[in-house]
């Protein structure tokens, strides 16, 4: 995208993190979490919402995945999100702070955004959002597998450790609690959903926007859960819906 300068910068505390500034003056700032493992990570929309709107766009790579180093822990990820927006809140004060999050970081989204000071909130943006916690028996099967798929993510990280974390981040960051109490307008609140998501289906995504409200956007697209049929689509969709269209 023209005119959009792409820095990378590692913290001290290990998380890598690409920043996308445009020429033009922007007092608007967009966070954007990606997903487990991170192999979505959305930098696409971050040069177009840079680009198109002049936003300040910072994309974290959660520790342990992507180009930051360390040790990859589901509650970690969540902490270090709200950790790093609070953080950038602090340090960059922008008037508006905006928030998208893809699949595992649509949870760490929605907590995130709870911490913005209500004048500064601006619009979330959920993609095919993490929301609902399995049995027991079902989350083992779906770890044994992120194991045998990601075995050096997990290397250093048991599955009673990983299901530990997960019913942790259940008891104190469970998406559809936190949205019952999310002070925003339905106007601000968006859904982005693939129809043929396999994994995160369409209904749970229609279940979490139903505890909020019936009045907030939800876009349902003909595509996968990464959108790999139309990439542009599911850009020009994110970009409309922080312009506030898109109804």
């Amino acid at each position: 995208m023209s005119g959009v300068i792409l820095n990378e910068r590692k913290l001290e505390s290990g998380m890598h993190v690409q920043v996308y500034e445009h020429g033009r003056a922007s007092k608007a700032l967009t966070i954007i979490f990606h997903g487990f493992p991170g192999e979505e990570k959305n930098e696409d929309i971050a040069q177009l919402v840079s680009g198109e709107l002049g936003h300040l766009v910072i994309l974290p790579h959660h520790i342990g995945l992507g180009k930051s180093v360390g040790q990859f822990s589901f509650y970690t990820s969540v902490r270090e999100g709200i950790d790093f927006l609070k953080s950038a809140q602090n340090e960059i004060s922008p008037l508006e702070i905006n928030v998208i999050g893809h699949s595992w970081g649509g949870l760490i989204a929605i907590n995130a955004f709870n911490e913005i000071s209500r004048e500064r909130r601006g619009k979330l943006v959920l993609i095919a959002p993490f929301s609902y916690f399995p049995d027991d028996n079902t989350l083992r099967s779906i770890i044994g597998q992120f194991v045998a798929d990601y075995p050096s993510i997990f290397e250093n990280y048991p599955i009673n450790h990983v299901l530990k974390d997960i019913r942790m981040i259940e008891s104190k960051y469970a998406p559809r609690r936190i949205i019952e109490e999310l002070e925003v307008s339905s106007a601000d609140l968006s859904f982005v959903q693939g129809t043929y998501d396999e994994t995160i289906p369409l209904e749970t995504t229609r279940e979490l926007r139903s505890i909020f409200s019936e009045k907030s956007k939800l876009i349902e697209l003909d595509d996968d859960h990464k959108f790999t049929g139309d990439r542009e689509q599911i850009g020009r969709v994110v970009l409309d819906l922080l312009k506030g269209g898109t109804q």
